[in-house]
């Protein structure tokens, strides 16, 4: 759960409708009494301090709360525009420094089309800070990526870390899980970097109930 500070400075009116809060903050002082010093003080360090205590109860400064329950965000990567790029269908194939299984063959593959230019794409990649199944990652992280749009981006992704150098994806062993749409239906896909193979593993599954970890990342499509 975050706090954002959405304004630092609001008006008369505001800090009326504060003072009004610290008089109803006074008649609820009961609800912290199970609370300890501790908690308390890590609360206030939480929402930035004395400072912003005192302007959120004096009405000041407006806040908002929002719900971050499975994905923690940890950065976007953009994918540059190729003209007449290599079919993935060719590149994604298992050789020396990838593993492609038999599901993400079955599944995903047949469907990635070629294109004579791919547009610049950016990828929002995700934490999950806590196991969650595929629904609760889609509720989250939006709507799954097309076959196609994701088959060019695993490519550009993967050229750039093909020994598993250290990059923008992880090379601990950790899988990266997108949601791939392909002929009519919604894939889990998942890659990661293995040390002992040194190679790049992937593949796919139907979508299930099943917990991912945590700790794995989380990729998408970026949202405006």
């Amino acid at each position: 759960m975050t706090i954002r500070v959405i304004c630092s400075r609001l008006g008369e009116e505001a800090k009326r409708f504060g003072q009004c809060s610290l008089r109803r903050k006074k008649m609820c002082d009961f609800l912290t009494k199970d609370e300890t010093p501790g908690r308390l003080n890590a609360l206030v360090k939480e929402i930035g301090g004395l400072e912003v205590m005192d302007g959120i109860l004096k009405g000041t400064i407006r806040f908002e709360i929002v719900e971050q329950w499975f994905l923690t965000s940890v950065g976007e990567i953009t994918i540059p525009a190729v003209k007449n790029p290599r079919s993935p269908r060719e590149l994604l194939q298992t050789r020396k420094g990838l593993w492609v299984s038999d599901d993400f063959k079955k599944f995903v593959l047949p469907h990635i089309g070629s294109v004579e230019e791919t547009p610049e794409l950016t990828l929002s990649v995700s934490n999950l800070a806590k196991p969650a199944n595929d629904a609760e990652i889609m509720g989250e992280a939006g709507g799954p990526m097309d076959a196609t749009t994701f088959g060019h981006a695993l490519v550009h992704l993967l050229s750039q870390q093909p020994n598993g150098e250290e990059g923008f994806l992880p090379t601990d062993g950790r899988w990266i899980i997108v949601l791939v749409r392909a002929g009519g239906e919604v894939f889990a896909v998942s890659f990661c970097w293995s040390d002992v193979c040194r190679e790049w593993h992937v593949d796919a599954r139907r979508l299930d109930d099943d917990r991912w970890g945590e700790g794995g990342h989380v990729m998408s499509l970026a949202t405006a």
